[in-house]
């Protein structure tokens, strides 16, 4: 779905100017607002009556200790500054965890307060996007006083609403999106670089991206408490395209200390929504791009298992696809059943016949070691589920059947701590050898040793090798989503 907001080409919307306040004029302010809330990030911004950063800054606290200071990025480009358009974002972020911010004005200092949002089932329908969320893009253009040149640096803020007269808000923060982020075009187009605007050509600079993949919301089951699940289309469910779907969307521009053509105000509907990612409601499909190299792999069906999936069907998938599997390991009591692989003219047969036919579980991990690389991209396709894994004393090869977005061994570490186990080692395999997240377990929490191999991100469909220290009660199951 592409909807494109262009001057005076476009009848079928509504057009609606709420107040002279939003005109752009001198005194056109905005005090520190948050906004683009997510699961690992949120920004700040605010505009100032004179151009320049200045004495202008963003603090954020965690619990009253500072985040890194690289976690703190000025968006704002000279455009913007320009403009007396301060916009900061906070990234690198725990989900669900409440952050203590400080915009210092050049006039003085505003203080305020905000919590990220929670994973929910964010799923991707885009195989190359390899589980990456993708949904839709409403492009807005907005010109300078001139109608003709781009608004660079102009700020646009949007939120959803179920009517016209937006009394009904869907989403819990601002969506933004600064003019002169352009859409994807040839920008060494001639008619790009001389500005001879080609309303077809969408690279121009006047375009400025709202992702609406970014919608969250507050849960309404939980109205005492900031909690915040995401909008997104998942899956193939057409029943969530109604979350924005028949609704409008008011476009607030910002446009600093200079003045933009039109109104600053417009509210719109909502097209109906017929693509998620890059494929149609009717037929969308989860998919993840699995790599089967010559040697050692891991992997774990990354969605519910088809009823009756065996070892020996898996293995039958993956030759169909040109691959030659030479054996699949399964971690079993302390021991590793092995499904040897005889690949024949006439097909493949697996000895012993028994371990063939061991039928793959969701949540478990195997070891797959091919006889020759996979020569094509492999994908596996299927109905994404709420998940948790089972873990034991000892070792576990295991992952998530349904992974949130950004997802990292730090946070598998802390998810299986609130269930009450110890991890005592987590291992992934990579280019031929383990690299070892060892966790020490302190009374303050679990501490990832090295830090940098907690801040590996957990991939779907391959297995991690989880080495418990204790569980009290011999087994626990661990919901992802369960701890920061």
């Amino acid at each position: 779905m592409e909807w494109i907001f262009k001057r005076s080409r476009i009848t079928c919307f509504i057009l609606l100017l709420i107040g002279s306040i939003f005109f752009a004029v001198p005194g056109w302010s905005l005090d520190p607002t948050v906004t683009d809330i997510t699961t690992r990030s949120f920004s700040v911004i605010w505009t100032e009556s004179t151009a320049g950063l200045g004495t202008c800054k963003l603090s954020v606290k965690k619990s009253g200790v500072a985040v890194d200071a690289d976690q703190v990025v000025l968006e704002s480009n000279a455009d913007a500054l320009a403009r007396g358009i301060i916009k900061y974002e906070v990234i690198g972020l725990d989900y669900g965890t409440k952050y203590d911010y400080i915009a210092t004005k050049k006039s003085g200092t505003v203080s305020g307060s905000v919590t990220t949002a929670l994973f929910r089932g964010l799923v991707s329908a885009d195989p190359e996007a390899n589980d990456i969320v993708s949904n839709d893009i409403f492009h807005v253009t907005v010109f300078n006083s001139d109608a003709k040149t781009p608004a660079l640096g102009a700020l646009v803020m949007a939120e959803i609403y179920t009517n016209s007269a937006c009394t009904t808000k869907k989403n819990a923060s601002f969506l933004t999106g600064w003019v002169g982020s352009g859409m994807p075009g040839n920008p060494s187009s001639v008619n790009y670089v001389n500005k001879t605007f080609d309303p077809t050509d969408v690279s121009y600079k006047e375009y400025a991206p709202l992702n609406l993949n970014n919608l969250f919301a507050d849960d309404p089951s939980t109205p005492s408490v900031v909690d915040l699940f995401p909008l997104q289309l998942i899956g193939d469910d057409p029943i969530t395209t109604d979350v924005v779907e028949g609704g409008y969307i008011r476009v607030t521009v910002v446009p600093g200390i200079t003045s933009v053509a039109g109104d600053t105000v417009r509210i719109l509907p909502v097209p109906g929504i017929t693509k998620v990612g890059n494929q149609g409601i009717s037929s969308a499909k989860v998919a993840t791009k699995i790599v089967f190299q010559s040697g050692m792999n891991t992997f774990s069906y990354p969605y519910e298992v088809p009823q009756g999936y065996t070892i020996k069907k898996l293995v039958e998938t993956i030759s169909a696809s040109g691959g030659k599997v030479k054996q699949v390991k399964r971690y079993s009591g302390g021991s590793w059943p092995v499904a040897s692989v005889i690949n024949q003219a006439t097909g493949i047969k697996i000895s012993p016949a028994a371990n063939g036919d061991v039928s793959i579980n969701s949540g478990e991990g195997y070891l797959i070691i091919m006889d020759t690389s996979l020569p094509q991209n492999f994908y596996i396709s299927g109905s994404p589920t709420p998940t948790s894994i089972t873990i034991r004393s000892g070792m576990n090869v295991v992952n998530f059947t349904q992974i949130p977005s950004f997802y990292k061994i730090v946070d598998l570490v802390k998810a299986i701590y609130a269930a009450g186990g110890k991890v005592k080692q987590i291992k992934r395999y990579s280019g031929g050898s383990w690299p070892v997240a060892s966790v020490i377990n302190q009374a303050a929490g679990p501490k990832i040793s090295p830090a940098a191999n907690g801040e590996i991100l957990i991939e779907r469909g391959v297995a991690y090798l989880i080495i418990m220290d204790t569980i009290p009660q011999g087994t626990i199951t661990v919901d992802p989503l369960l701890a920061n």
